[in-house]
């Protein structure tokens, strides 16, 4: 492979890291101590389960916590954060993860983690049982 083929390519990849990195840096930060998800009628077409993702690093590995109850179609179902976080760690980031039943597991956004504050992420939780998706409210 020619110089200027390997340097085009090393350029091309420290964009794209530089853009992740930007990503990552500049996720939302909101006063936090609980996590909700709605499931809206109209928007939303399945029961689901919840849990929340925790990220100890800048590389998207995360840890997640124990699902909640099941939840219908019209409920919101909320998290406190500190009641499952892992014990003597704090996050960089924190997201929702939406256990859609009979269906995908799939990752909300993710919020950076602010501890020691107090204020509710809200999610909402939308699609159908195979094609969910969520949003910040």
């Amino acid at each position: 492979m020619s110089f200027k083929k390997q340097a085009s390519y090393l350029t091309v990849f420290t964009l794209v890291c530089a853009a992740v990195l930007t990503m990552m840096m500049t996720s939302p930060v909101l006063a936090q101590d609980k996590v909700c998800m709605t499931l809206p009628p109209g928007e939303a077409a399945y029961a689901a389960q919840m849990s929340l993702a925790f990220y100890y690093t800048p590389y998207n590995d995360k840890v997640s916590s124990s699902k909640t109850g099941t939840f219908p179609i019209g409920k919101t179902e909320c998290i406190t954060i500190k009641d499952v976080i892992p014990t003597g760690l704090v996050p960089l980031r924190v997201a929702a993860e939406l256990h859609v039943l009979m269906g995908v597991r799939i990752t909300c956004p993710q919020i950076s983690y602010k501890p020691n504050t107090t204020g509710t992420i809200n999610y909402i939780g939308r699609g159908t049982t195979m094609m969910p998706s969520c949003r910040l409210q």
